[in-house]
């Protein structure tokens, strides 16, 4: 999707993956064969271009500490931006920074940091343990309920609780997710806010526009820590909607799922406003909707033999051109328009039947 917009904008888009089978490699002739964890095929792929973006934020930690690719200032996000973010612990320690809410946490060394941050908590029943690096669609996360089951899972993981940090278990009314960009120029771009909902620990459908009461205050501050940081790109805030109010659950430095709909709802999408975010070109304040409001429905496999796919009136379809269908594998999407979020969610639950995953 990245790839293709650039095109569109005119840029000659390179690609560093392992497979030329690769859904970004298929759509360029400028793919470059490389392994994206080794530090030297990186090296040489920055030689090659003039800007440098991700698609994931999960790059070894050896990459993220070599000092060429470090001060390579081509790379947008920069290493420390994308260092921070990847790292839970580290984007906790962000958010408490610019003080932007979050949900209670501690690292973890040994058992002693869990049972005193367990103390602290008036619920002492429920925690979250999460990886610090490679979580992602609900990997890397342990919901964990009652004191013996928590001792259990501290047991289990003795040997490397450094890798995980705790937080509090909170219970939430929705889901929410908001993009921005940000150019050199410090010209930010506000996306709207969407809900979503997840099933088995993956985004099955997004519907917006959303509102929520303490938005605009949680943006601010967002918006100056990224400013203060000098960020440039996309990147994209989860919330939870608690009863108090929002609060920030997680961050991708990166285009999101959760922002895929703007493909087909809005004059400007998410790819098109990281691509101009890195390349420093002017971003409108807000993108123009084309219609009161939108929805996407994931298309995830459900089996591994080959997608049946189906038309529907008023619904785009968006195939990623993925080699394999695999059960839990995100395969495309559908998009919707209409007058009401849940009317235009209510047409793609209905053109989901036509697929077969």
């Amino acid at each position: 999707m990245l790839t293709i917009e650039g095109f569109k904008m005119g840029h000659e888009m390179h690609v560093l993956s392992s497979s030329a089978e690769d859904p970004a490699a298929q759509v360029t002739r400028f793919w470059h064969e490389g392994d994206i964890k080794n530090p030297t095929a990186i090296k040489a792929f920055l030689k090659q271009v003039d800007v440098t973006t991700i698609e994931s934020e999960f790059l070894a930690e050896s990459i993220l500490k070599d000092r060429e690719i470090i001060s390579n200032r081509s790379l947008c996000p920069s290493a420390q931006a994308i260092s921070i973010f990847a790292d839970r612990f580290d984007q906790k320690n962000w958010l408490e920074k610019h003080r932007i809410p979050t949900s209670s946490f501690s690292g973890l060394l040994t058992k002693i940091e869990a049972y005193a941050f367990l103390n602290s908590k008036k619920n002492r029943d429920s925690v979250v343990f999460k990886k610090r690096h490679f979580g992602y669609d609900g990997f890397g996360t342990f919901i964990v309920h009652g004191r013996k089951k928590i001792e259990a899972w501290l047991n289990k993981h003795s040997q490397n609780l450094s890798q995980y940090i705790i937080e509090d278990f909170i219970k939430f009314k929705r889901e929410l997710a908001i993009q921005i960009a940000i150019n050199e120029k410090k010209e930010v771009c506000f996306f709207p806010l969407v809900e979503w909902k997840a099933e088995n620990s993956k985004c099955l459908w997004v519907k917006g526009p959303a509102k929520a009461k303490n938005l605009n205050p949680i943006v601010k501050k967002i918006t100056h820590g990224l400013q203060e940081m000098n960020y440039v790109g996309l990147i994209a805030f989860e919330f939870f909607d608690t009863p108090s109010g929002l609060i920030v659950n997680e961050v991708a430095p990166r285009v999101h799922n959760s922002g895929h709909y703007s493909l087909e709802a809005l004059a400007f999408n998410q790819f098109r406003a990281h691509l101009c975010a890195i390349t420093n070109q002017p971003l409108p304040k807000k993108p123009i909707p084309f219609s009161k409001a939108f929805a996407m429905y994931n298309l995830i496999g459900e089996t591994n033999k080959t997608p049946i796919l189906s038309n529907s009136e008023n619904v785009s379809l968006h195939w990623y051109g993925k080699s394999e269908n695999r059960t839990g594998r995100k395969m495309g999407h559908l998009t919707a328009l209409g007058t009401t979020p849940d009317l235009a969610l209510k047409k793609l639950l209905t053109a989901k039947k036509g697929f077969k995953l």
